[in-house]
């Protein structure tokens, strides 16, 4: 069995973290046949001027799935026809999550939500794991559920510089943004002037490319506020895309006309690949792990180490079975391996089966 630690001894203090959500963002590089601007392309690169793509477990929509397979560690894949409803019956089942393990570490763990605490459950689900405080729409003050990137980068700034002058605890801020989502038949935010695809491209895919462009000034944004206003702080940013957009639907050959559920793809399609990217702000990161695409399931495991925190058991086997399985977990070709760790985390205690 897993056992699972009490303490977390860091020799120095660990950077904060800031862990964002981009929702419904991938990369433009994917589709060769897409005509766009490519100023976008640095905002999907990590500190090592590398593009590392990710494999989700969803497309078009539910977000949670992504989020539960990078806080929990474990594929939504392994609960079948159950997986829509995961974060729903594992409340209060889920020790040594991503979220616990900061914790423990000393970190305080705030989520900055686009939408009410309640939207599927999801309060009860981070409040089980660890995450705390919630500051969703109500608390953020948001004029809707879809605001500027930069809204949701503002209050995150604001409550740190808060937190920094009453504490010397590291901070873990989830920070979910909602620029990118559907519908794409409007304009948003029409009067900032930031470039979309080449002539020719669909009206839906150009406004979404608008609004990657709005994303990436936002993070330029938060980045340089970070480096200017908190010049002592280290900092790890970890951002990464939760699942295609439905502008992508026509160029992974279906109709426009073709809604998200029926939008059946091999689990190998590139339909299911986004990205993850790390920087560190006044904080140099160690180097990350190489794939051809890494799995949702490992990315907690991964952030733990380029934040230098120390890997308990599970997290450590999570980490072999990274390398052993090629950055690969549902279909990772040692299946077995897979099964008995999930076996193990019951065992142990940490992912209750009843």
């Amino acid at each position: 069995t897993f056992a699972l630690p009490n303490t977390c001894n860091t020799t120095t203090k660990p950077p904060h973290i800031i862990l964002i959500h981009q929702e419904s963002v991938v990369q433009p590089s994917l589709f060769k046949q897409l005509s766009y601007d490519h100023s976008v392309d640095p905002f999907f690169l990590s500190a090592d001027s590398n593009l590392h793509p990710m494999r989700v477990e969803t497309y078009g929509g539910a977000s949670w799935l992504t989020e539960f397979s990078l806080l929990a560690g474990v594929s939504t894949h392994s609960f079948g026809g159950m997986r829509q409803f995961v974060q729903t019956f594992t409340q209060n089942k889920l020790k040594d999550t991503l979220p616990q393990v900061l914790e423990r570490c000393g970190y305080r763990n705030v989520v900055f939500y686009p939408m009410m605490r309640n939207f599927v459950s999801n309060d009860k689900f981070y409040t089980s794991i660890g995450l705390k405080e919630i500051f969703d729409m109500k608390t953020q003050k948001a004029p809707s559920t879809q605001e500027r990137d930069r809204f949701y980068y503002d209050n995150s700034l604001t409550e740190l510089d808060l937190h920094l002058k009453a504490s010397s605890k590291p901070v873990f801020f989830f920070i979910q943004t909602m620029s990118a989502h559907w519908p794409y038949d409007y304009a948003f935010q029409p009067e900032v002037a930031v470039p979309g695809g080449d002539p020719g491209t669909s009206p839906e895919m150009h406004e979404y490319l608008r609004r990657i462009a709005m994303s990436k000034m936002d993070l330029d944004f938060l980045t340089n506020d970070l480096r200017r206003r908190f010049p002592r702080e280290r900092f790890l940013i970890v951002h990464y895309g939760d699942h295609h957009p439905m502008a992508t639907r026509m160029l992974l050959g279906f109709s426009s006309d073709t809604e998200a559920e029926d939008v059946t793809l091999d689990p190998d399609s590139i339909g299911f690949v986004t990205y993850y990217a790390a920087q560190g702000v006044n904080y140099r990161l160690p180097a990350q792990p190489q794939f051809d695409t890494l799995d949702v399931p490992y990315l907690g495991t991964v952030m733990l180490d380029l934040a230098g925190i120390p890997l308990s058991d599970s997290h450590k086997e999570r980490k072999r079975l990274m390398y052993l399985c090629k950055g690969r977990y549902n279909g990772c070709a040692k299946r077995d391996e897979i099964l008995v760790f999930h076996r193990r985390l019951i065992d142990s205690g940490i992912m209750a089966a009843r």
